[in-house]
């Protein structure tokens, strides 16, 4: 059944999963915190219900009331999930056992977590078929299991021996997660976050695993902030703020004419959009203790304009909406004429019914305009020797860094070592972004690191402006004082801060190693690090784990930026952010290039969002940069055959484009890095592979403007 014959027995069907009125508080030391508020959604037989919002939102909490996964603090307070004529809600511990699982398949954030560390991975898929069936026996079920993972791709050779999570890369994780949740065929599939920190490839196949499941009769409610993903296989959209349902409807007029100005400011944020004149969302979700009295958009909304309504009165969700304004209600938000209809039932409603819902006062207002669909990328950036946005200079064609032949590898003692980079020479011009890309285990981290001389090659150089940063053969390896014009942002920023220290603590100590401190001013330099990333003075007294993951990396690249560095490298500061904290942090870093004229180096397996802010684009794959160009060349016509199966794998722009199905132009795990494939290391998993491939290597040749890959056959 394709899905568009699933989605047209579904609006004339019955909902599989009636939600009506969840509530879900947690007990705090600072008393009762609302999470979840009066939540009501369907989900119909063979649709993709897309549950989207910022992290905080309350979408993963929903998942977890319905199955009886609450932490202790959490109580249901209210509501009814109605499940072939049971209240999922209401039911006993041992009877939602029997039907979480066997019924609902779950598929969890983090496969890492998700996966036990000391049990191999066929024997925890196994225990899903023995967890409802009692008859089966260890070696039956082992079988199954087997069965189950090479069904999703996983190769036998994989599963040799006693294999564990650890060894497994997180795509792999993410299919075995997905085999136990299909193990007993459950009618609806659960997946919270299934491609957070993804390669695009990776991603891509978990797509095509998920669609294909849900092209039958089977539901799947996919909780994600990934609006490419809810582009590539959501039939309907909804979109959750501050635990409430603000918006809910078909996944096309959402994406093309969104009526509540969050919904609005989400699809304004994405990369590629916003540079076209839309604004997207600034600040953050409120805090679930303290939400404002009326609607909780209101201190960010665009619309609201201080209305005493939106300040004092929460908003239903109402279905379409046909009212007039008075002049009165251009102020006081009140309605004199026309009518909004609710859904009959007091839900969503179902798929049949005609338009989206919203809950905003003023939705009749007309919206910021529909979601621009993909095309050329609007103009991003200055040109070549050209004025910066900012008032600054744009790139210059001086080179500011320059790496030649650098190698590293990981000694592993009597086993082969890791070769992480082999022979990568690049360069990076003055107030240039170059964005590096790449699968998991290419080497892009190392080579950062190399860079940095945080890690010491076996060979090669790197030489910053007119100074030798790092020489292998001479054993040159930057000092104190070097070290100050080149830095590293970290990909986890909970991580890389000291827990046990605040924010002004961690800001002030790079000053206080270089002496700098009282010169720069002192605790004056601190606040004005914090203001020039958009943070107030207030946040140097506060510690890591009270801010968000978007203030944690803004407070990581101002202790970057302390020593008033020439470089910047930045290793995937964008991964799980929200889409919103992540158009925040890009506008940073171009306004620090613009602005300071500071170059970057970015790591990044999101595309599109390298597309947007770089200027130039090296691919690297299995330790060699195999591709390397101009932005604008590399996206329009990739001429190496692993940049056009990146390219491939990137999710739809909008769902009138869907293409996943039979486009992805690579598949499969990329090789050891401790044993090389002979010849072109991408010659297993390319298509267009020839013997010369198998038996020697291609050499990166610099080509026209620029332009050069490491290719036999390249694209013209």
């Amino acid at each position: 059944m394709s899905r568009a014959e699933a989605g047209a027995g579904a609006n004339a069907g019955t909902p599989l999963l009636c939600v009506r009125g969840l509530s879900v508080d947690f007990e705090t030391p600072q008393g009762r915190l609302a999470a979840v508020s009066d939540v009501s959604f369907d989900v119909f037989p063979g649709e993709t219900l897309g549950l989207i919002g910022e992290s905080g939102c309350g979408k993963s909490t929903v998942m977890l009331a319905l199955v009886g996964l609450l932490a202790r603090a959490g109580r249901v307070r209210a509501g009814e999930a109605w499940w072939k004529g049971r209240d999922l809600l209401a039911l006993d511990p041992a009877a939602l056992r029997g039907v979480r699982g066997k019924e609902i398949g779950l598929v969890f954030q983090d496969p890492q977590t998700a996966l036990h560390p000391a049990l191999p991975i066929a024997r925890q898929v196994a225990e899903a078929y023995r967890a409802h069936r009692a008859d089966l026996s260890t070696a039956e079920a082992e079988r199954m299991a087997r069965e189950a993972l090479a069904a999703i791709g996983i190769a036998p050779a994989a599963l040799t021996g006693r294999t564990f999570a650890h060894q497994w890369s997180g795509g792999m994780r993410q299919r075995a997660l997905i085999a136990t949740a299909l193990a007993h065929g459950p009618e609806l599939l659960v997946a919270d976050e299934p491609t957070t920190a993804l390669d695009v490839t990776v991603q891509a196949q978990i797509l095509e695993l998920l669609r294909a499941d849900a092209s039958g009769r089977r539901a799947l409610l996919l909780i994600t902030h990934d609006l490419g993903v809810i582009a590539e296989l959501a039939d309907r959209v909804a979109v959750m703020y501050a635990g409430r349902i603000v918006e809910v409807g078909p996944v096309e007029e959402i994406f093309d004419s969104p009526k509540h100005p969050y919904t609005s400011g989400l699809l304004a944020s994405r990369p590629g959009v916003r540079r076209r004149g839309s604004p997207s969302l600034t600040g953050g979700p409120p805090d679930p203790g303290s939400l404002p009295p009326g609607c909780a958009f209101e201190p960010r909304c665009p619309r609201a304009g201080g209305r005493q309504l939106c300040r004092t009165a929460v908003p239903p969700l109402l279905r379409d909406i046909e009212v007039e304004p008075t002049g009165a209600g251009a102020e006081g938000g009140s309605y004199a004429t026309g009518r909004a209809v609710p859904g009959a039932d007091g839900g969503v409603g179902s798929r049949a019914a005609v338009g989206s819902r919203a809950a905003c006062h003023f939705a009749h207002e007309a919206s910021p305009g529909p979601a621009i669909r993909s095309g050329p990328v609007a103009e991003r950036r200055a040109a070549p020797g050209a004025p910066g946005r900012g008032g600054g200079q744009g790139p210059s064609d001086e080179p500011l860094l320059v790496a030649r032949d650098l190698t590293a590898r990981y000694d592993r003692g009597r086993r082969p070592p890791v070769r992480a980079v082999e022979g990568v020479s690049l360069s990076i011009a003055r107030g240039q972004i170059v964005g590096l890309v790449g699968e998991s285990g290419c080497g892009k981290s190392t080579l950062a690191r190399a860079l940095a001389g945080v890690d010491r090659p076996v060979a090669g150089r790197v030489r910053l402006g007119s100074y030798e940063f790092v020489d292998a053969a001479r054993g040159i390896s930057p000092g104190r004082r070097a070290r100050r014009r080149l830095q590293m942002v970290f990909q986890d920023p909970y991580a890389s801060l000291n827990p046990r220290r605040t924010i002004g603590e961690s800001l002030a100590q790079p000053l206080r190693v270089h002496g700098l401190f009282g010169t720069r001013g002192g605790w004056t330099a601190v606040h004005g690090l914090l203001n020039r990333v958009g943070l107030s003075a207030s946040y140097a007294a506060r510690f890591p784990h009270e801010l968000s993951g978007g203030q944690r990396q803004r407070v990581s690249i101002a202790r970057a930026l302390a020593l008033e560095p020439e470089l910047l490298l930045l290793d995937e500061p964008l991964t799980a952010l929200d889409v919103a904290v992540q158009a925040q942090i890009l506008d940073l870093l171009a306004r620090l290039r613009d602005e300071v004229g500071v170059s970057l180096l970015l790591i990044a397996h999101d595309l599109t969002v390298v597309r947007e802010v770089a200027d130039r684009v090296a691919v690297m794959y299995l330790g060699r940069i195999v591709e390397t160009g101009p932005t604008a060349a590399i996206f329009d016509r990739p001429a190496h055959p692993y940049t056009r199966a990146l390219l491939s794998a990137v999710p739809a722009f909008h769902p009138g484009e869907r293409r996943l199905e039979g486009r992805l132009a690579v598949r499969g795990e990329v090789p050891d890095a401790t044993d090389p494939p002979p010849g072109c290391a991408f010659h297993p998993r390319c298509a267009k592979a020839a013997e010369v491939c198998r038996l020697e290597r291609p050499e990166l040749e610099t080509g026209a403007r620029e332009r050069a890959c490491a290719c036999f056959f390249p694209e013209p």
